[in-house]
């Protein structure tokens, strides 16, 4: 599968990150945690980020999972 991220902004609007592919590409074998790092794009700031959208699609693409999680509950 291939996990995606995007920012959502206060204003609204859906930012994709993009991340290196070795990042993004796994396997459901055994749980495990996953970490990445990212840049932020443009000139957005912390203070402009509402929350952090995350998408794991299948083999084929198919999203499988998507949640959004306010900045506020990940920073808690």
């Amino acid at each position: 599968g291939e996990f995606r991220f995007a920012l959502v902004t206060r204003e609204g609007k859906i930012l994709d990150i993009e991340d290196r592919p070795s990042d993004v590409v796994f396997e459901i074998q055994k749980f495990k945690r996953v970490q990445t790092a990212f840049m932020l794009p443009g000139s957005i700031t912390r203070n402009d980020i509402f929350a952090l959208r995350v998408k794991i699609n299948d083999k084929s693409g198919s999203v499988v999972f998507s949640e959004t999680y306010p900045l506020s509950v990940i920073l808690s």
